[in-house]
């Protein structure tokens, strides 16, 4: 059983950039770090 319609997410940082004109502000560490004490701090279900 599979939980997506597709079998894998193909982002690209490099596309991204080019066609948004976006930059990440963090890189992916910092920014799982930040996710992680974020949903910690959410209040209980």
């Amino acid at each position: 059983m599979r939980s997506s319609a597709v079998p894998h997410l193909n982002f690209s940082r490099a596309k991204a950039g080019r066609e948004l004109q976006w930059e990440p502000l963090v890189d992916m560490q910092e920014g799982v770090r930040r996710y992680i004490a974020w949903y910690k701090a959410q209040p209980a279900a």
